[in-house]
């Protein structure tokens, strides 16, 4: 018996996949501008942007776990907090998100 859709997991909205095909160099420039974070103490901003559907909340998503790995490696906590911003969020509205899950 065959299905059309053979692992229903997939399609969560909070599915992350192992592997983001055609999205190396993102990953790549993200760890180079994080690395740079992480021994200078130095903040940076990074501003992931494209159209709906091309796999920016993912990117930031499959990205996080390897910068706390990063921080690990090199004796840093890094806590992180995940805003999707979609929907009009105002910068004081994304502030107390950030701040609330990270209290």
């Amino acid at each position: 018996m065959s299905r059309i859709i053979k692992d229903v997991g997939k399609l969560d909205p909070h599915y992350i996949p192992e592997a983001l095909p055609h999205r190396g160099e993102e990953l790549k420039q993200l760890s180079e501008i994080y690395a740079t974070v992480l021994d200078t103490r130095r903040p940076q901003h990074a501003v992931i942007t494209g159209k709906g559907g091309t796999g920016k909340t993912t990117l930031a998503q499959r990205f996080f776990p390897q910068l706390a790995e990063m921080g690990k490696e090199k004796g840093v906590l890094v806590d992180l907090s995940f805003v999707n911003c979609k929907g009009g969020y105002t910068a004081n509205e994304v502030m107390k998100d950030i701040l609330s899950t990270l209290a």
